[in-house]
């Protein structure tokens, strides 16, 4: 059964899992972060692993933690592992729109100026496409 939930309430939920499988970061993002969530809405989670852990046991993780998000929501939930997402600009709108669900230590601070430094860095070329592709569909 799918229920309107606070973010409060989602992280006070979900603080457990974030420690039982060493989640570094949480963001809660799309319609819930903007505050438009309807009842049928799911819940778009992004966390930050431990670097350490293979891609392969980071896939495996995230089966077990959307379950485990699930449940405890009773709800859908669309869940990203921000380590294997490559998308700069898709970082940078999570830093962004989204809101900060859970943090370990100073993990927060070196993940956001990372991804900030590379949407900034790139900003140039995105700018530059994107002219060009208005200019080619006029």
């Amino acid at each position: 059964m799918r229920r309107k939930i606070s973010i409060k309430k989602i992280s006070q939920l979900l603080d457990p899992v974030f420690n039982k499988y060493h989640v570094k970061l949480a963001y809660i993002f799309g319609s819930y972060a903007r505050g438009n969530q309807i009842k049928e809405s799911d819940i778009d989670i992004a966390i930050l692993l431990d670097e350490s852990k293979p891609e392969s046991e980071r896939f495996a993780l995230r089966l077990k933690i959307a379950g485990d998000f699930s449940l405890l929501l009773k709800n859908n939930v669309d869940l990203i592992i921000l380590n294997d997402t490559s998308s700069v600009t898709f970082k940078y709108s999570i830093i962004h729109e989204g809101k900060l669900l859970f943090q370990e230590e100073s993990d927060k601070v070196k993940f956001e100026i990372g991804a900030m430094n590379n949407y900034f860095d790139l900003l140039p070329f995105f700018d530059l496409y994107n002219q060009n592709y208005v200019q080619a569909n006029l």
